[in-house]
């Protein structure tokens, strides 16, 4: 998508649904113990029916998808065939293009007007964050230049956090060669 963007001059922005498990509707039944401060002292073994997911539960990443997938579905987006977390909604010469990685929400267009009325859209029905134009994603820093058609993507944070995390941020630099054949 990011590649698109530049290649195709673009908007390209990054959505953040908050809380993205509480969202999805539990289709099975699922019991779960009760929690120590919500016991009864006269029900010991009660037990809770959950109706909608929680974090930690095997179901909530699909049935979160599913809402979403329900969502944008009726919405008027149509899923791709051969990448089925890419989403496409054209209406005469517009079109947005959005994308799913869990509760990242890579979201490109060929007219910000068009744009601001999907994010619109989107934020009346999960409560989601504007980020704004895409310039960090999955810990990727991601800077473009429209007017040249450019894309830098950098993981220097990553590879920073990384080497802090064991102890290695003074560590000997060495280049090593790498030829392509």
């Amino acid at each position: 998508m990011v590649a698109l963007s530049a290649a195709l001059d673009l908007e390209l922005h990054h959505l953040d649904v908050q809380t993205t498990f509480l969202h999805g509707e539990l289709t099975e039944e699922l019991y779960m113990k009760q929690l120590p401060f919500f016991e009864d002292s006269k029900l010991p073994q009660a037990v809770c029916r959950l109706h909608q997911s929680l974090n930690g539960l095997k179901q909530s990443p699909r049935v979160w998808y599913q809402r979403l997938h329900k969502f944008l579905l009726q919405a008027g987006y149509t899923r791709l065939h051969s990448e089925t977390t890419i989403y496409i909604c054209k209406h005469e010469n517009n079109f947005i293009i959005l994308g799913v990685y869990v509760d990242d929400l890579p979201i490109l267009s060929n007219n910000a007007t068009y744009l601001d009325l999907s994010k619109k859209e989107l934020k009346a029905s999960f409560p989601i964050t504007d980020l704004g134009p895409m310039t960090h994603c999955l810990g990727i820093r991601v800077q473009c230049d429209r007017k040249k058609g450019t894309i830098y993507l950098s993981q220097s944070k990553y590879i920073h956090d990384i080497l802090s995390r064991f102890d290695m941020l003074h560590c000997k630099l060495i280049s090593t060669r790498m030829t392509i054949p």
